[in-house]
């Protein structure tokens, strides 16, 4: 038995118009054959996924308290960042274009969609490297 109730209908019908808003956003910026590639290997994905919110919290804290970016807490998280980054786009350049172009021209979007916002990533970009 379930101790959580059924959703509301208005709640089901939200949830499945961000799904709906979400799939178009993506056919605009991805290829058919890129969204399968993402779909075939969704399972990996979304335990990649799962990292980004803890990352993201831990990048929010060191910006929040004004470490600098070149502190090695930074830098390791930036390492993680990069990580995540590459696990998604797997060294494809074209993919990795796309991914940044729907970022930019779909901030609200995809913030709201739990993805970091422009000012984290200018700042994980100013992490030194090597």
């Amino acid at each position: 038995m379930r101790d959580t109730p059924d959703p509301a209908p208005s709640d089901v019908l939200r949830m499945i118009d961000e799904v709906s808003r979400v799939n178009e956003t993506f056919a605009q910026y991805f290829t058919p054959e890129q969204v399968a590639g993402l779909q075939a290997r969704r399972v990996e994905g979304e335990a990649t996924a799962a990292q980004w919110p803890d990352l993201i919290a831990a990048v929010r804290a060191e910006m929040d308290a004004g470490t600098d970016p070149s502190h090695p807490r930074v830098r390791a998280l930036a390492d993680r960042w990069a990580e995540l980054l590459a696990a998604f786009h797997r060294g494809d350049p074209e993919l990795r274009a796309r991914l940044d172009r729907m970022r930019t021209e779909n901030p609200a979007e995809v913030s709201a969609a739990g993805a970091p916002d422009q000012a984290m990533i200018d700042w994980i970009g100013r992490v030194p490297r090597g």
